[in-house]
């Protein structure tokens, strides 16, 4: 658990971040009234992939993702995002169900000169199944949001960057954390595109577990296959994980293979 000095000092960083995301985006809401949509755009998506690892605990992963933008203006969105990740081993049974994550985030972003620049709130808290597990293990974070997507003929990029600041946390070190994201598409025929997923991720974390910045990366390439309701991802990953385990603090390295069920 935080000290009341670390969560007071994550305080000052929120309320910093807080005061430049609303400065930033302040004139432009402020003249947006008169265009705001409900709901004008939701996102879906359910994966799992086969995991390979020595480790027992690791078989596969799988995700339940959803994404609301709860209200539209022109040029900006105010949107709730939820995931739930299970993990699954074979150390109790062949397909044991060892950990249940969850992820909440909210976030406001208004497009300036292409760029699409806002505030996020972001939670995360993880869960062992039929095991026990007396600490909480979770965090808040409060940071801006910056990223942009272009097309340019059979070509579609979108990159996505997180600057966020710890404001409260229990057993995790975690203090501060930049979430890169870039997505590749390259149409090959009409339905048929290959795809190319990035992701990086650096922690800086406290002094209660003597650890540095930490350095997770995942990288995914395959197939995109779009239908008129939707669209199936086959792809191969692999991905270094910071702190796999809830209640433990190390990496894990993946390779892995799996599938991703895309919403219209």
């Amino acid at each position: 658990m935080t000290s009341g000095r670390g969560v007071r000092a994550g305080r000052g960083r929120a309320m910093q971040v807080a005061a430049l995301v609303l400065g930033v985006m302040w004139p432009t809401l402020a003249g947006a009234q008169s265009a705001v949509e409900f709901v004008p755009d939701t996102r879906f998506h359910i994966d799992a992939e086969h995991l390979s690892n020595d480790d027992i605990r690791y078989d596969w992963d799988a995700n339940f993702f959803g994404e609301i933008d709860v209200i539209g203006w022109k040029g900006g969105r105010a949107t709730v995002t939820g995931n739930y990740e299970v993990v699954m081993g074979n150390q109790l049974r062949r397909f044991d169900p060892n950990q249940g994550n969850y992820l909440l985030e909210g976030t406001v972003t208004q497009r300036i000169a292409g760029i699409d620049v806002g505030g996020q709130f972001h939670h995360i808290s993880r869960h062992l199944s039929d095991r026990i597990k007396f600490a909480a293990v979770d965090w808040n974070q409060l940071g801006l949001r910056v990223g942009t997507q272009v097309t340019h003929g059979k070509l579609d990029l979108m990159t996505r960057a997180d600057f966020r600041t710890t404001v409260a946390n229990s057993l995790v070190d975690y203090d501060r954390e930049v979430e890169a994201d870039l997505k590749v598409r390259y149409a090959i025929r009409p339905r048929v595109s290959a795809m190319s997923n990035t992701r990086l991720r650096l922690v800086d974390t406290d002094d209660t577990r003597n650890r540095g910045i930490l350095v997770g990366i995942r990288t995914e390439g395959g197939v995109h296959l779009q239908g008129s309701g939707g669209a199936i991802e086959l792809f191969l990953a692999a991905e270094r994980r910071i702190d796999p385990y809830p209640t433990q603090f190390a990496y894990a390295t993946f390779l892995a293979a799996g599938f991703r069920v895309v919403g219209r």
